[in-house]
């Protein structure tokens, strides 16, 4: 997670997605940092955890099988991460993201 936190940060306020974000461990120190989030998550438990830590951020519940919802389609990412999410999902349903 700190290779992918370095990497982030190279850019100042950059536009951020997580996808299968849980509880936000790596989004919550990149937003503490002045970046802007916007994530997905399958949990409600998970949403509810980081909305806490991120209160000025947009949150989806979504599962993630069935691709990316339209509103984060619409946006333009400096960075998209995952961590500990895509490997929840079969071959043929990875394509789709």
């Amino acid at each position: 997670m700190n290779t992918i936190y370095n990497k982030v940060m190279q850019k100042k306020h950059s536009n951020v997605l997580n996808i299968g974000l849980g509880t936000a461990v790596l989004t919550a120190k990149l937003y503490e940092d002045g970046h802007n989030i916007d994530g997905i998550d399958f949990s409600p438990k998970m949403i509810e955890i980081a909305q806490v830590k991120m209160p000025q951020v947009n949150l989806m519940e979504w599962d993630i099988s069935k691709g990316l919802p339209d509103f984060f389609k619409g946006h333009k990412y400096d960075s998209i991460v995952s961590t500990y999410a895509l490997h929840h999902l079969i071959d043929e349903e990875k394509v789709l993201l």
